[in-house]
């Protein structure tokens, strides 16, 4: 078992939190720096906002930057629902796959909290394709030995935010 998988199974402390949460943001910047070296890139744009965003609420309570409403790019507003999906829906070594009924339920239950309403909207009229595509990835899993594989064991490291320059 990695050091993440037994951490998330036994549970993060406040300072392993605030370290998986920096994923954001470093991510934020090196797609900016490789947009800025590409010479600003649509497509990388898109890819920064949905990076640096995802994990912002319709609330206010996310992070990195407590982002509310229209204040968050409706990309990741978008993504940050189906990143939801699938990790209610896909296993994960401190808990097992949840129900698409299940998921549903509790991503209708968060519109105007965690996610914003209209884009809970949209995901009801199609959440049976959204369904088929988890049930079409879930098993592909199971039949590939390469996706079920365990990665090898790495120490954990301290993440830093990067200086400007990632590349």
């Amino acid at each position: 078992m990695s050091w993440f998988s037994a951490a998330t199974k036994n549970g993060l402390d406040p300072e392993e939190r605030k370290e998986i949460e920096k994923h954001a943001q470093v991510g934020e910047l090196c797609l900016d720096a490789i947009d800025q070296r590409l010479g600003n890139d649509g497509f990388l744009t898109l890819a920064r906002e949905i990076c640096a965003y995802h994990h912002e609420k319709w609330d206010g309570t996310g992070y990195p930057y407590g982002l509310r409403d229209e204040e968050i790019a409706i990309s990741a507003r978008r993504v940050s629902l189906a990143d939801v999906y699938d990790a209610l829906r896909s296993k994960r070594p401190y808990k097992d796959p949840m129900s698409h009924e299940a998921a549903c339920r509790m991503i209708a239950d968060g519109a105007g909290k965690h996610f914003d309403p209209a884009v809970v909207e949209s995901f009801i009229e199609v959440h049976r394709e959204f369904e088929a595509i988890s049930k079409k990835y879930l098993n592909s899993r199971a039949e590939n030995p390469l996706l079920t594989t365990q990665l090898p064991t790495i120490e954990p490291v301290a993440l830093q935010l990067p200086s400007s320059r990632c590349i």
